[in-house]
This record gives C-alpha cells, structure tokens and sequence, in this order.
C-alpha cells in the first residue's frame, strides 16, 4: 500500500512522512509532492493507494486533484488534511467522495488511526471477491 502526501507547506509533508509510522497504518511507501501537478506526476508514475491532501494550494486545490483523479478512473482512497473548517469545502469533499475530512493541526497518533482505517478500506475495494 502506497500513500502520496500533497500540501504546499514543506515541513507538514516533511513532518507527516518522517512522524508516520507507516509500517504499523500498514503503509510500504510514502511520496511526497508540494503540489497538485506534482502530485499528478507522481500518480501517473507510481502506484498510489492513498492520498492524504490539502485543499488551498497554489497551481491547483487538492479538490481540483480529487476531481482529476476521479476523472481518471482511478480508485484511489483520498483523505483531506486541512486548516479550512468552510462547509462549502467539507460539502464538496463529501460529493467527491473523500474518505475523511481532518483538520489541522493534527495529532500523529490520530492521523495514524485515519491511515490506518482509509487502508482497511483500500483491502476490503481491491479484495478479490
């Protein structure tokens, strides 16, 4: 399981993958990208399982990229991190389908938890049947 970290403030995506015990949330690899075109090439040269974004970012929102994703037909868990409490933003997360909806700042530990179901969810989608 892959996950792709997208915000625009180099130290809270530093912060996330280095704090992460990703091998526990059951998590193999983690990217990194500082924006949403970043993100768009990384997606289309990576396997990505799960994202972890933010919305306000410049050269495209992290609702912009979701939007782009689905577009793409890609089943990929997306989860958004935050500083934004607008319900218009929740509102359209929520229609995009976006697993969880966390603001910041935000605990490990709790971010670890949300990781951790968003990767369950991930098994029971790509379970053969």
């Amino acid at each position: 399981m892959n996950l792709l970290v997208v915000d625009d403030e180099y130290y809270i995506v530093h912060h996330i993958a280095t704090a992460l015990n990703g091998k526990r949330a059951g998590i193999d690899t983690i990217f990194c990208a500082y924006s949403s075109e970043q993100a768009k090439k990384m997606i289309q040269t990576h396997q990505v399982d799960i994202l972890i974004t933010d919305i306000e970012m410049p050269q495209g929102s992290g609702l912009e990229l979701i939007q782009w994703i689905k577009a793409q037909g890609l089943s990929i868990v997306t989860l958004i991190l935050t500083g934004h409490q607008r319900f218009d933003y929740a509102q359209k997360a929520i229609a995009m389908q976006c697993f969880g909806y966390i603001l910041k700042p935000v605990r490990i530990s709790f971010l670890e938890s949300e990781l951790m179901k968003a990767v369950r969810s991930c098994l029971l989608y790509t379970s053969p049947s």
